[in-house]
């Protein structure tokens, strides 16, 4: 009873974070917010699959394949260490190089954990798979697998974050040693199980391994969440130091709002942006507001931060030029 109220906490937890990450990324494009959301998304989906009513639901109503929940929430459980990894290439501003090889190796290691859990054969349900199959000669090699990969995914993980926590930023700085130490944590919660695999250790260290399993995934969540959280005020910030420039660029065209006052920063963005392409085809870009509008360089949607700097950096010049005036 206490696995599955548990299991199903975690879950609930993680996929309303996961959703209202999505529903933050369709507001305002950032690779960071997509990768936090995938890997919200697919670790709280992963505990839900654990969740013993959920599984016998599943298994014998929709997948018809004995133990097929506890196999997809492994194949989660590799989706959220590569969601984890992207999330923190991108933060440390690299996450195009080696993307696509990343992506391959999640494709691989995910298709050799299901070849080899099909390779065992007939199993019988279990929704405590791994107390039912820990030493069955028939799952060793999916063992092995399994964890190899997520000891190896959450190395690269922790050596990932633990480089860049020289960061400028002092949230991110945080955000990144908490997932590093989470990583490790997971790491040897893993190792754990690996070593029960090949010896007899005593009842009071599984409890133990569950208990480092769980600080390690609040460690991953928290430190996860912190960077995001920081950026959320920044965005607030920044939205209330553009809101003057939004106001003089878009009130020859008070058609491109969308409400009396713009409720995200992106909607600041993308309404100023309108209001320059409506004076553009009008051929009024003679005031030297509009003008300097005109001139910032095309930002890609995803890249939030540099244009609110190319509009900030408008808006003091416009500022002093009141001032001067």
């Amino acid at each position: 009873m206490f696995d599955t109220i548990a299991c199903a906490t975690a879950a609930a937890v993680l996929l309303t974070s996961g959703v209202l990450r999505f529903r933050a990324y369709a507001t305002m494009p950032r690779a960071e917010t997509k990768y936090l959301a995938i890997a919200l998304t697919a670790f709280g989906a992963a505990f839900l699959l654990n969740v013993p009513p959920v599984v016998r639901i599943l298994d014998t109503h929709v997948w018809h394949l004995n133990d097929a929940s506890i196999l997809a929430s492994h194949v989660l459980g590799l989706v959220t260490a590569w969601g984890g990894i992207e999330l923190c290439a991108e933060a440390a501003g690299h996450g195009s190089y080696r993307r696509a090889t990343r992506l391959s190796i999640l494709a691989v290691a995910c298709c050799v954990i299901v070849a080899a859990f099909l390779a065992a054969g007939h199993l019988g349900e279990a929704p405590q798979f791994f107390v039912a199959y820990a030493h069955d000669p028939r799952l060793r090699f999916y063992w092995i697998s399994f964890m190899g990969c997520v000891v190896l995914a959450g190395t690269y993980l922790a050596v990932v974050a633990h480089a860049h926590t020289h960061h400028d930023d002092h949230w991110l700085r945080r955000g990144l040693n908490l997932i590093a130490l989470g990583s490790a944590l997971i790491c040897a919660f893993m190792i754990s199980r690996l070593l029960l695999l090949a010896l007899t250790l005593p009842a009071w260290s599984d409890h133990l391994a569950v208990g480092v399993l769980a600080v390690g995934s609040s460690s991953l969540a928290a430190g996860a969440a912190l960077p995001q959280l920081a950026g959320y005020r920044h965005r607030r910030a920044a939205r209330r130091q553009l809101y003057p420039l939004w106001r003089a660029a878009t009130a020859p065209y008070p058609h491109v709002r969308e409400r009396h006052e713009p409720s995200t920063l992106h909607r600041v963005i993308i309404e100023i942006q309108d209001a320059v392409a409506e004076a553009r085809s009008r051929g009024q870009l003679q005031s030297p507001l509009m003008h300097a509008l005109d001139q910032l360089p095309v930002r890609r949607s995803d890249d939030v931060d540099s244009a609110v700097n190319d509009l900030l950096q408008v808006a003091q010049a416009q500022h002093m030029h009141l001032q001067a005036s």
